[in-house]
C-alpha cells in the first residue's frame, strides 16, 4: 500500500470518487455538512492545515481520510473510508494512524468526530486508538449521532 498526501489533481479526483462511494452507503444525505461543496472544492475545504490522505494499491485508490481545521488546535477527522475489497485488512486503523501521526506533526492538540450508530466497527477502531465520547460539538440534524474526542 502507498500513502499519499494528497496534492495534484487527480488526487482530489480520487479523494472526490471514495467520498461518493462513503456517501452512497450512508442511509441520510450529508447536504446539511456542505456535501456538493466538498466535492466540488474538497482543496477548499480541507486546505492548510487541514489535508487529506489516500491509500494506493499500486494505483488503485482503496481508501481515504480527511483532516480539517477546526481553528484553536483542534482537527475534524472526516470521510474515512474504505472500498469493501480492502476491508477487513486494517487499512482503516493504518489510515487513522497516519492521519494522527501527521496531525500531531502539525501542532493538532484534539481530534474530533462523529459516526452513525451503525459504524460499529467504526466506533471500535476510534476507541482503540483512544477516542471518547464527548457532547455534541456541532448541530447535527441526524438520529443518534455520537461524537468523539482524541487528545494528541
Amino acid at each position: 500500500m502507498r500513502w499519499v498526501r494528497i496534492a495534484a489533481p487527480e488526487q482530489w479526483g480520487d479523494f472526490v470518487t471514495l467520498v461518493r462511494e462513503y456517501g452512497q452507503m450512508l442511509p441520510y444525505s450529508l447536504e446539511f455538512q456542505g456535501w456538493s461543496q466538498e466535492l466540488e472544492d474538497p482543496a477548499a475545504i480541507y486546505r492548510a492545515p487541514g489535508y487529506a490522505l489516500l491509500a494506493y494499491d499500486q494505483s488503485y485508490p482503496a481508501g481515504t481520510v480527511a483532516l480539517k481545521d477546526l481553528g484553536h488546535a483542534i482537527g475534524e477527522v472526516k470521510r474515512l473510508y474504505v472500498r469493501p475489497l480492502y476491508r477487513g485488512q486494517h487499512l482503516g486503523g493504518q489510515l487513522l494512524d497516519q492521519l494522527m501521526d501527521e496531525a500531531r506533526t502539525q501542532g493538532f492538540r484534539r481530534l474530533w468526530l462523529d459516526t452513525l450508530p451503525f459504524m460499529v466497527s467504526a466506533r471500535r477502531l476510534y476507541e482503540s486508538r483512544g477516542f471518547y465520547e464527548i457532547p455534541p460539538y456541532y448541530d447535527n440534524p441526524l438520529p443518534g449521532v455520537q461524537y468523539f474526542e482524541c487528545r494528541l
